[in-house]
């Protein structure tokens, strides 16, 4: 069976350009991990927040914050 274009984890993730930009209230790292698979990913996380305007802005945004990439690990 081939994968379609549609099927693909992301399709509107990794822009044309080869940036990557997703908003997400989500505090685990899944999106970041799969994202990668497809693009080269900045992560943002709050309370430091990009500017949000195209030409400046291209990561993975965690609104309310992002877990810990290592449990004992505070960030």
């Amino acid at each position: 069976m081939a994968i379609n274009e549609g099927s693909r984890p992301f399709p509107s993730v990794a822009q044309r350009d080869g940036t990557c930009r997703l908003i997400t209230a989500n505090f685990d790292r899944l999106f970041i991990k799969a994202a990668k698979k497809l693009v080269p990913v900045n992560v943002d996380s709050a309370p430091k927040l990009p500017v949000p305007k195209a030409d400046r802005w291209d990561s993975i945004l965690h609104l309310h914050g992002l877990l810990p990439a290592k449990p004992n690990n505070l960030e």
